[in-house]
């Protein structure tokens, strides 16, 4: 069951990769590389020269300090990729994955919710395991670079709040994923993916509407020196947009 889990793991990552340009004729990679500009609004002669124009106005230390920001970025996306990969194996090597299971076992013989109540022994868990890489990201690093002003206990609670979010869904995705497992032994990678995919989907879709709110707030953009350029930029390209929000 491991086995089947960390494969259609992989699965869900690789569907999520974009796949490989095709080859294409002398024609087509012509029109490629030269694609029809984007309309741009009145008032903006050269949005790339004026891009250019306002970096040269930055001090060569604050560029520094945005490549320092965003080349990090990258970094911890390993650092995060092996801190779940430790996290995994500490829970099989400890066995305290088989006693989580076995505590589900004891709890109920209806084996979705087993597999709901394993859920919630991980995201806890895993939550815990994950705080200080994750406090490091999201408090002490975005403090360090300026990006942000929330105070420790704002951002724990926020953090909270994600771990809420996780206990009411993952229970569900487990339920279902584990099911698949069952009834379809031989075919599972395929119906596993595929739910994965359909999974991905409908929170993309869902998580502006009914998660971010939880964690920002969106007021209307009001300053009209602010606002009428984006709506102008947006309509010149063909792009309906009725208004801009600010979060916070």
């Amino acid at each position: 069951m491991i086995l089947r889990l960390a494969f259609f793991s992989v699965a869900l990552v690789v569907s999520s990769i974009g796949l490989p340009a095709q080859q294409t004729s002398p024609t087509t990679a012509n029109a490629l590389a030269s694609p029809t500009p984007a309309a741009i609004p009145a008032g903006i002669a050269d949005p790339e020269a004026a891009t250019r124009a306002w970096l040269d106005t930055m001090p060569a230390d604050e560029k520094a300090r945005s490549d320092a920001y965003f080349e990090g970025s990258y970094w911890l996306i390993l650092w995060n990729f092996l801190v779940t990969v430790a996290i995994a194996l500490l829970l099989l090597t400890t066995k305290l994955s088989a006693r989580i299971r076995d505590l589900a076992a004891a709890l109920t013989s209806f084996r979705p919710a087993q597999a709901g109540i394993y859920a919630i022994g991980f995201a806890i868990i895993a939550w815990v395991l994950n705080l200080p890489l994750n406090c490091y990201e999201g408090f002490v690093r975005e403090h360090q670079y300026g990006m942000s002003n929330q105070t420790f206990a704002a951002w724990f609670g926020e953090s909270l709040k994600g771990l809420a979010i996780a206990l009411v869904i993952l229970p569900i995705v487990f339920a279902i994923l584990y099911s698949i497992f069952r009834v379809a032994q031989r075919t599972w990678w395929i119906w596993g993916t595929i739910f994965g995919i359909i999974l991905t989907t409908l929170l993309n879709m869902a998580a502006p509407v009914f998660v971010e709110p939880i964690f920002n707030k969106y007021t209307p953009l009001t300053d009209p020196k602010i606002r009428d350029p984006i709506l102008a930029l947006a309509r010149a390209n063909e792009i309906p947009v009725q208004q801009v929000f600010v979060v916070n």
